[in-house]
């Protein structure tokens, strides 16, 4: 079934364009102002290093009608054709009820340092470190119709929408997140108010799963000022004795009416082993916020987490209340309260106990330095 979706996902793209003639560094920006992401971001699929306009959209408050009108102290351009880019984000967590552990520590959630070298109009080169280590290093050749690009090397394959919690379970529970860039080869076709994405790679271990046969990745994702839609599927075939089936696919879209933007995503997987029994899994999403000034947001979100559907009781329920606060030009402060509902561990650690639940409260703050 699943990858009877994939290939009507991959045909549907197809025919879209051919009839019809670029949102998500930050999903909430890109549903707020109806602009595609390629308005902001380097590679038009999103996230990353940012174009000239997207520094200045950040800089100004994540808002295209700056109302401070100084200059930035910072040109992250080196010159015409090398642009440099910085993410910082560090994390506070502290348990305030969690019979489990005791929780208070620092955690650096991302430290990269980005750049794009345009070497002429139709190539560009960007490579991203992250933790000393190389997350992203691709070319993007702008030499399809439709404004379209290939991708070639290593990055994220563009996969349902990208919040910038890490520990959502629609991201890096689901083995599609944080952590997931593999080696490859990525088309992006940007139709009108559309964007598709289809990505042939590597399906090394430590990506969207441990098969190492070649993963095949698409998303297709129309979008405007009031609302957008969108569906994604992947799927990695066994070719080596050992090796488990992988395969992915769901819905998201988003709706926007004036400083209020709802966010939402559901996914389903499985897993099928050479031996041993078949797995499903889901993953959801529903994040609502509301701009109360150009500089304060405040947040509800509630994520699902279930890794085996066959076995009762066997999910994980997070909700939180969170609130945003751009401080100055180019520095976010984030805090939210979560409350999560899940089924512990029995004494040898055997994972579920049914009908024990195991209610937690924990507080975050986040740092944000990005230019």
């Amino acid at each position: 079934m699943m990858r009877l979706a994939l290939l009507l996902l991959c045909f549907s793209a197809a025919g879209l364009a051919v009839l019809v003639e670029t949102v998500e560094g930050r999903p909430l920006y890109a549903a707020r102002t109806g602009r595609s992401c390629a308005t902001c971001h380097v590679d038009p699929a999103g996230g990353g290093i940012r174009t000239g306009t997207g520094f200045r959209f950040a800089y100004d408050g994540h808002t295209f009608v700056p109302i401070d009108l100084r200059e930035p102290t910072l040109d992250p351009r080196i010159s015409d054709g090398i642009r440099l880019g910085g993410d910082l984000r560090t994390q506070y967590m502290q348990d305030i009820d969690n019979e489990r552990r005791d929780r208070s520590t620092f955690f650096q959630m991302q430290a990269e340092l980005m750049v794009a070298v345009t070497l002429n109009e139709r190539l560009t080169g960007v490579y991203t470190n992250g933790d000393g280590r190389t997350r992203e290093a691709f070319g993007l050749l702008r030499v399809l119709p439709l404004d379209g690009v290939v991708k070639v090397g290593r990055f994220r394959p563009a996969y349902g929408i990208e919040v910038e919690d890490h520990t959502t379970f629609t991201r890096d529970a689901f083995g599609l997140g944080n952590g997931s860039e593999d080696t490859g080869v990525e088309l992006g076709l940007f139709p009108g108010p559309a964007m598709i994405h289809v990505a042939l790679v590597n399906g090394s271990p430590g990506a969207f799963d441990d098969n190492p046969q070649k993963g095949l990745v698409g998303r297709v994702w129309w979008y405007g000022q009031r609302a957008g839609i969108g569906a994604s599927a992947a799927t990695n075939q066994p070719g080596i004795p050992g090796a488990d089936r992988s395969e992915r696919g769901g819905v998201f879209g988003q709706l926007h009416h004036g400083p209020f933007v709802l966010l939402a995503e559901y996914d389903r997987g499985r897993r099928e082993p050479e031996t041993g029994e078949t797995v499903d899994l889901e993953a959801a999403l529903v994040e609502a916020s509301y701009r109360i000034s150009t500089d304060r947001t405040v947040k509800l979100r509630y994520d699902r987490f279930d890794p085996d559907l066959d076995l009762a009781e066997n999910a994980t329920d997070r909700f939180a209340v969170g609130w945003e606060q751009d401080l100055f030009p180019l520095a976010r402060f984030l805090t939210y309260f979560r409350y999560q509902r899940e089924y512990g561990t029995d004494e040898e650690g055997n994972r579920p106990v049914y009908g024990e639940e195991r209610d937690t409260f924990e507080w975050i703050g986040q740092i944000h330095l990005t230019f």
